[in-house]
């Protein structure tokens, strides 16, 4: 018959602890600095979103200032053009395009367009409205293209006679002006045979 003998205590691995028969242990700050990382990185996350809806609300903020400054301007420039040529005034909606545009359309070119059918284009022109407007920053190597800040816009013409037509148009900024440099008109048929 064996005799039971009762297991022996297990001794402690730890070195500083050997010979002391003890048990230890892991302290619970290992749970702490746990929930301490996680508080930290959903702070600091926290912070980079409060950053970047300020960023984003500061972007769209200047868009829309931009936008309500230069929509008169850029309105402006096509109403000028298009009432001078409606009054025949070639030359003076000529200089309403930009540097640019003047490299492709001459002054003759422009004033093809007061002639014959050309002008029921501009013939009881009203007012004009903008639907959109675009802004952009703008580089192409075709040194013909539009450059630098350009607006891209559309919207609609009056006319007497209670006749609407459609537009759109180009233009870019020279220094603090804005100038034409592409605009395509269209007009119902019926006032084409008015």
């Amino acid at each position: 018959m064996t005799d039971f003998q009762p297991p022996e205590p297990q001794q402690n691995q730890n070195p500083l602890l050997a010979g002391t028969g003890t048990t230890v242990t892991p302290p619970l700050t290992q749970a702490k600095k746990s929930n301490r990382n996680v508080f930290i990185f959903i702070g600091v996350s926290l912070i980079l979103i409060c950053l970047c809806v300020g960023v984003t609300g500061l972007t769209i903020g200047k868009g829309i200032v931009m936008f309500n400054m230069e929509q008169p301007k850029v309105e402006n420039v096509i109403d000028e053009y298009m009432t001078a040529m409606a009054d025949k005034d070639a030359s003076q909606a000529y200089k309403l395009l930009s540097t640019r545009a003047k490299r492709n359309v001459s002054l003759a070119d422009n004033e093809i367009l007061l002639e014959g059918n050309n002008y029921v284009l501009f013939e009881g022109y009203l007012s004009v409205t903008l639907a959109s407007l675009t802004l952009n920053t703008t580089f192409d190597t075709d040194p013909d293209m539009p450059q630098g800040v350009v607006a891209e816009v559309d919207g609609m013409i009056s006319y007497a006679d209670g006749f609407t037509g459609d537009f759109t148009a180009v233009l870019e900024r020279e220094g603090e002006e804005w100038r034409l440099y592409s605009i395509n008109l269209s007009v119902p048929p019926n006032k084409l045979s008015h």
